[in-house]
C-alpha cells in the first residue's frame, strides 16, 4: 500500500511540476523548489500519512473486529488518505503554478476575438 501511495505522490508531482520547472519567458517564474520541497513531501509524505491512517484504523478497532475486518478497515483508511492527499497535492501544484506571460491571468487566447 505504501508503494502505491508513493507512486500516487510521484504521479501528482509529475502532473503538476512541469510549469514550475519550465518557467515562463526566459525562465521567469521558474521555481526549482518543487524538486527539493514538494517532490520529497509528496513521495514520502503521502505513504507516511497512509501508513499512519492504516495503523490508527487498526488500533481503533482493536479486538472488536475480526482479523479480516481490521485489515479491510486499515486498507480502506490508507486508500482514502492517499487519494485525498494526492488530490490535495495536485491542487496545490496547480494553484501555485506561475502565470506565464503569453497566457495572461485568464488563460491562453483570453480576450481575443
Amino acid at each position: 500500500m505504501s508503494l502505491l501511495a508513493a507512486f500516487a505522490g510521484l504521479g501528482a508531482w509529475l502532473s503538476g511540476s512541469g510549469a514550475h520547472l519550465r518557467g515562463g519567458f526566459e525562465g521567469e517564474g521558474r521555481d526549482l523548489s518543487v524538486l527539493y520541497i514538494e517532490l520529497p513531501l509528496m513521495v514520502l509524505g503521502i505513504p507516511a500519512a497512509a501508513l499512519a491512517a492504516s495503523l490508527l484504523a487498526g488500533a481503533a478497532l482493536g479486538g472488536r473486529a475480526g482479523r479480516r475486518g481490521r485489515a479491510a478497515a486499515s486498507g480502506l483508511a490508507a486508500l482514502v488518505v492517499a487519494a485525498v492527499l494526492t488530490w490535495v497535492c495536485a491542487g496545490w501544484l496547480d494553484a501555485t503554478s506561475p502565470v506565464r506571460p503569453q497566457e495572461g491571468l485568464l488563460g491562453p487566447g483570453a480576450g481575443t476575438v
